[in-house]
């Protein structure tokens, strides 16, 4: 198996990796991971504020 069947089989990605010997459809499936991982983090981010904001209105009446 040559190297560029490894990318094609790959199903994890990581951030920061050399991107040289990914093909276009490679780039294609990793900016899809990136926008996946991207809409997770906002999710948890968002999460996170609600709860912090719920605990200082509790803390401050």
């Amino acid at each position: 198996m040559d190297e560029e069947e490894n990318l094609i089989k790959k199903k994890s990605y990581e951030v920061g990796e050399n991107l040289d010997n990914f093909s276009i459809d490679d780039l294609d499936i990793y900016l899809l991971k990136l926008d996946e991982e991207i809409s997770r983090v906002k999710s948890i981010k968002k999460s996170k504020i609600a709860a912090l904001t719920k605990a200082k209105s509790f803390f401050k009446g």
